[in-house]
């Protein structure tokens, strides 16, 4: 597991990853403020290019999820 921000932009960050439900793994970080854990192996397809993506995956179409 990794832990980011939720301004990182990252797949696991993305409202276009696996839309409105995320990633299983995406959970926020226990007694810490705006810190979120991920697994960046985890894939899940992106509904704005409609590739299967790895969550540390990066595009231009980014939008804040959280």
């Amino acid at each position: 597991m990794k832990i980011t921000k939720p301004n990182n932009k990252i797949c696991a960050m993305c409202i276009h990853w696996n839309g409105p439900l995320g990633g299983k793994s995406v959970k926020p970080r226990i007694g810490m403020m705006n810190v979120f854990e991920f697994d960046p192996q985890e894939k899940n397809i992106c509904y704005k290019n409609h590739f299967n993506k790895a969550a540390w995956h990066s595009c231009n179409q980014w939008q804040n999820k959280f």
